[in-house]
């Protein structure tokens, strides 16, 4: 099977290794730290301003919402957000790249990233697997790419080990 994308996703001469999915079973997994603070401040001081507010009769506390929807989302939407955007996925690895597809809300994005010797592949070793091969730094700090919870992925990063000795 063709990469997402089509053939014309393959170069020339470029051979499909491997194509797969995220297991759809996605555990909840508890939010970062940084989250788990931030969303616990957030969300008590949002209900404390809408209790203090509302006592007075104020319609002000509907102002508190926001924050406490902000505290949520910290708390748990993240999660569905990525459980969402990852049942969207198809991952393929290729005896040149790795490429992963995603499709949200009818909108389809490829991403590829060269494989050599020199990439920082790693496995968490857990089953699913997930093995990072990139990373990306913004405002939040360093974010990890990769194949997020493959299944069988003792054999997938096998294959990430050859491509990267030009075995594959």
């Amino acid at each position: 099977a063709p990469p997402p994308g089509g053939e014309g996703s393959l170069e020339p001469g470029e051979r499909l290794l491997w194509q797969g999915r995220p297991d759809p079973n996605a555990r909840w997994q508890p939010p970062p730290p940084r989250d788990l603070r931030g969303g616990v401040a957030v969300s008590a001081f949002a209900i404390i301003w809408m209790v203090v507010v509302g006592m007075n009769g104020s319609p002000a506390w509907l102002f508190g919402l926001l924050f406490l929807g902000l505290g949520v989302y910290k708390l748990a939407g993240q999660h569905h957000l990525r459980a969402r955007r990852l049942r969207g996925t198809t991952y393929s690895l290729t005896d040149r790249r790795a490429i992963i597809a995603t499709e949200t809300s009818g909108q389809r994005q490829m991403t590829s990233y060269p494989i050599d010797a020199t990439t920082p592949v790693a496995s968490d070793g857990a089953e699913p697997t997930t093995i990072t091969f990139a990373t990306r730094y913004g405002p939040a700090g360093p974010e990890h790419i990769g194949f997020e919870r493959v299944p069988g992925g003792a054999e997938v990063f096998a294959l990430f080990r050859a491509v990267q000795r030009g075995q594959a």
